[in-house]
């Protein structure tokens, strides 16, 4: 799958090389939760992407718990990297049209835009 990083009106702008660093990590996010719970010592940087993807992931949901435009409570992470979720629960009332692969990408950017950001990498 590419990854289209939006350049016009978008406010999260990310070099494609961070982007991608931000995609990688949380791919690995399952992984790193299996991996900190059988490692005791040595693992700050595992806890600090943790604590950071965690961090990103509840700020996203409480910023999309305000909007009356989404059905039910958003999954942030699920919402990354699925279209077909994140279009669902975009859909408007009255289109049987869901939410833009556009907006999907600004949605994107965005969250790897505040992860980046936590990490310190921005």
């Amino acid at each position: 799958m590419r990854h289209f990083i939006p350049k016009r009106n978008n406010l999260y702008k990310l070099p494609h090389n961070v982007y991608m660093q931000m995609l990688y990590l949380l791919r690995d996010y399952p992984r790193i939760k299996k991996t900190l719970k059988t490692i005791d010592k040595d693992a700050d940087i595992l806890r600090l992407a943790d604590t950071s993807i965690c961090e990103t992931i509840d700020e996203m949901k409480s910023e999309y718990k305000k909007r009356s435009t989404t059905y039910g409570e958003l999954e942030p992470y699920k919402a990354f990297f699925d279209y077909g979720y994140y279009s669902y629960m975009f859909a408007r009332k009255t289109s049987e049209y869901g939410a833009s692969k556009s907006a999907w990408n600004l949605y994107r950017s965005k969250f790897a835009y505040r992860l980046a950001e936590k990490l310190g990498i921005l």
